[in-house]
């Protein structure tokens, strides 16, 4: 219909009353019928949503953009477009949002906000039967960006690849999509033998091949490649001689701030205020000549940084100073070039309040300046007041330097406060010297290969006797490691191991290393596994009740009151003996991807009576060894001593795991006369009933042959007398268990029971409604949950069964249900952010 055919038939005020009563749904179907209608129904519905179009900022979910795309009368039109994507329909509200952009000649910034990679996940093509090409959309986003940088008419500062560029708009416009090989895998229309054919050719491919990119021209320099597009943000900014530019971010870990020949330093000091990048982890400082202030403001900005690596010479004559205050997240300081700026960069970043958790620099001592600066700076080390574990990275060559001085042997004996310095070197010599002179732990990586005089030759390859390059993980690997996990923890799955395309991404994050061998997926998914078992050990600390509460920096904070409980609970418990007085320093990562609510209820109300393992099993859970064995924690048995690991070290790591399994001594003979027998892991039933099969010998000894006579063989009754030993045996050992479990505790002595993990079901979820629910749900809603759940203890198993983290919004959906208000929330409101959600009214809510 054209015109204003509606009025006809009734008065606008009647049609509002009409529409009012009618579905969200139904009111985007009005909206199509004529003009007045039009006006009127998308009124009703952006009213619904909490959403006007007066103000100049629209800040909206991806659900809208369709009443803003049917949209056609002459309302208002805001300044800027800030969306947020929900994980579905994401292609088609692209395409939509670029006929708003267009349509709409009043926009001039725009945000999104995207749940994936909006290059890799397939989410973004649609769905199955309706499939959207990637060039498609990806065509959209570039109009749109084009668009906007056109109407602010300057031009383009682009923060993306971890470095900032400056281009002109049209560059936008003719980006272009690169290496996309493997474009088809996901077809809907193939087989399933062709899709699963190009999904193991894809992954048989080496990192970065097969991958698509973004490729964005930039006159003057190398081309900025995107592979990661999670959120984006263009708008203009005021940046002193260059006046009114378009700034485009991409969501980037890692940002170079160094000048370039399109981007000078001064460019970068206007620019720093304007930052805000989410995803923002470390600061590499290629230039010091920047403007205090606006370094300051950037740095208060991000609150989320832990790294800040300076790769060039802090000028001595005009340092940074940093005014405002350095973020409380801050845990590493690297200093790539002179040990004398270490110092500054300590006074600068190192604060009482908030110390930094670990400092790496780099060693030389080939000048007499140079050594007077190690000399400094590890006086400046000792006088902190936090311990510390520091990383000195000697250069290859080291042992050409002179030998060490009074002065440095003073230094290093004076680092009362360092709990460990692990010392990097090619030098049997420089190893030696420094044990003598001071306790260092001394990890010797293998030599480089030097070249020979035949170039095709190589004069260490097939060396017999000699041990292949290892990989080395630093802390900073470590945080790299479990920022990509993070990042892609969507992708994870079972977060006990990495699959094989994760440790790949992580393996090419991670390489060329800087020093060990290159990492491979092997011993990424090697270290992964690890740090997990290390963070299964700090959670069982933490909900072990008989210690105090869990410290980031002083682990499980051991006092000499409390020394014989932890003495007697890491004699069972080996892998916590790291952190008496440590912290974890992966604590928050793997909070995110694990949560220690979670994984403290795995394994829980399983009862093993058994302790040694049965033949033939070649591992075991990392949580079935987390949860101790309670039996095997009070009975006494003759068995051979298992491998102990050594003390927990962050940094250690390789390919090649070189322990090996403590076997057992061979068994003697049988006895002649039937003995109890020792505690073994079996099936459902322990006792050894008769089989229709042979079974397997389980000790060394002489075999029955056909050829034994039949006095030599037992009898019925002495094959029964030992079944009923065998189970007699059995019974005495449960009943000492059970005994020495009942016993009331010693007043002098810690008991096992003091060292059980004893949190009950109904005081952890409590503790999970404080520190999980109350991000989202308001205060009294959080208490009347917590009196439902000491009331009514059959909602505490479903509440836990309900616990999970990759569908939090179905969780906190039954939560609503519960406390009777899920009707009153907005509807399409998303339950996944962590926002405190608004209930409306019941009666203007309509489902």
């Amino acid at each position: 219909m054209k015109g204003r055919p509606a009025l006809r038939v009734l008065p606008i005020e009647l049609w509002e009353l009409i529409l009012d009563e009618t579905s969200d749904q139904n009111l985007l179907v009005v909206a199509r019928v004529c003009h007045v209608l039009n006006e009127v129904a998308i009124r009703l519905y952006l009213r619904r949503n909490k959403t006007s179009l007066q103000s100049p900022t629209l800040e909206i979910r991806a659900h809208l953009i369709r009443a803003l795309f049917i949209l056609s009368c002459d309302a208002p039109k805001p300044a800027a477009i800030h969306c947020a994507f929900w994980s579905f329909g994401i292609g088609r509200g692209l395409l939509m949002l670029r006929s708003v952009v267009e349509k709409w000649e009043t926009i001039t910034e725009l945000k999104l906000e995207l749940p994936f990679n909006l290059l890799r996940h397939v989410e973004y093509e649609g769905d199955w039967s309706r499939r959207i090409p990637r060039k498609l959309y990806l065509g959209a986003l570039r109009r749109m960006l084009a668009v906007v940088a056109r109407r602010i008419g300057r031009p383009v500062i682009v923060v993306a690849g971890q470095t900032v560029h400056r281009c002109e708009a049209d560059a936008l416009a003719r980006w272009e999509l690169v290496n996309m090989r493997n474009d088809d895998i996901y077809h809907s229309t193939m087989g399933f033998w062709k899709r699963a054919w190009n999904e193991i050719r894809s992954r048989s491919k080496p990192v970065g091949e097969g991958k698509p990119h973004i490729s964005i021209r930039v006159k003057g320099e190398e081309n900025v490649l995107l592979d990661y597009i999670a959120s984006l943000h263009i708008r203009p900014v005021q940046l002193g001689q260059l006046g009114d530019v378009a700034l485009l971010e991409f969501d980037t870990p890692t940002l170079t701030l160094k000048p370039s020949a399109s981007f000078s330093a001064s460019d970068i000091s206007s620019l720093l205020p304007y930052l805000r990048i989410p995803s923002l982890a470390t600061i590499e400082l290629g230039t010091t000549n920047l403007d205090p202030g606006t370094f300051g403001d950037m740095l208060a900005s991000h609150p989320q940084l832990r790294t800040f690596r300076l790769n060039c010479r802090w000028d001595s004559s005009g340092p940074i100073c940093v005014t405002n205050e350095v973020p409380s997240s801050l845990y590493s300081l690297v200093c790539t070039e002179d040990v004398a700026d270490l110092g500054i960069l300590l006074d600068t970043f190192d604060l009482p309040t908030r110390p930094l958790h670990s400092i790496e620099f780099t060693l030389r001592r080939f000048t007499t300046k140079e050594r007077d600066a190690l000399t400094g700076s590890l006086v400046r080390l000792s006088q902190r007041t936090r311990r510390t574990v520091l990383e000195l990275v000697l250069p290859l060559g080291l042992c050409r330097c002179p030998a060490l001085a009074q002065g440095e042997i003073d230094a290093l004996t004076n680092l009362d406060r360092v709990d460990s310095i692990r010392v990097y070197t090619d030098s049997i010599g420089d190893a030696s010297r420094c044990v003598r002179e001071r306790t260092l732990s001394v990890v010797m990586p293998p030599k480089k290969k030097k070249a020979s005089a035949d170039p095709g030759t190589d004069a260490n390859a097939d060396v017999p006797g000699k041990k292949p390059p290892q990989c080395c993980y630093s802390a900073q690997d470590l945080v790299t490691m479990m920022e990509v996990v993070v990042r892609h923890k969507d992708q994870l799955g079972d977060p006990a191991g990495l699959k094989g395309f994760l440790a790949s991404l992580i393996a090419a994050e991670l390489n060329p290393p800087c020093k060990g061998a290159p990492k491979t997926a092997s011993s990424v998914q090697a270290q992964f596994r690890k740090q997990k078992a290390n963070w299964t050990a700090v959670v069982g600390i933490e909900n072990n009740s008989g210690f105090a509460p869990w410290d980031k920096e002083r682990g499980a904070n051991i006092t000499p009151e409390k020394a014989a409980v932890w003495d007697a609970y890491v004699a069972k418990n080996k892998s916590a003996k790291p952190f008496r007085n440590c912290g974890f320093p992966l604590y928050d990562y793997f909070e995110e991807i694990l949560p220690k609510s979670v994984l403290a209820f795995r394994g829980k109300g399983v009862f093993r009576p058994m302790t040694g393992a049965q033949e033939g099993d070649d591992s075991e859970d990392d949580e079935d060894n987390a949860d101790k064995d309670i039996a095997s924690s009070a009975s006494d048995c003759n068995e051979p001593p298992r491998h102990q690991s050594p003390a927990w070290d962050i940094e250690s790591g390789s390919d090649d795991d070189t322990t090996e399994p403590v076997s057992a001594p061979l068994a003697s003979a049988a006895p002649a006369t039937p003995a109890p027998v020792q505690l073994r892991k079996r099936g459902a039933s322990e006792t050894p009933l008769p089989s229709s099969r042979p079974q397997k010998a389980r000790i060394a000894g002489p075999k029955h042959t056909a050829s034994q006579t039949p006095a030599n063989r037992r009898s019925a009754a002495d094959r029964a007398e030992e079944r009923f030993n065998a189970i007699n045996g059995h019974l005495q050992e449960t009943t000492t268990v059970l005994r020495e479990l009942l016993a009331p505790p010693a007043p002098s002595a810690p008991t096992p029971t003091e060292l059980l993990a004893t949190p009950a079901r109904l005081s952890a979820a409590v503790r999970r409604v404080r520190k999980f629910e109350s991000v989202w749900l308001p205060d009294y809603l959080c208490m009347q949950f917590t009196d439902m759940l000491e009331q009514h203890r059959e909602l505490v198993a479903s509440y836990i069964a309900n616990w999970d983290d990759e569908n939090v919004s179905y969780g906190r959906q039954w939560i609503l249900r519960k406390l009777g208000v899920l009707d009153r929330l907005p509807y399409g409101y998303d339950l996944s952010e962590n926002t405190l959600i608004v209930l409306l009214p019941s009666q203007n809510f309509e489902y």
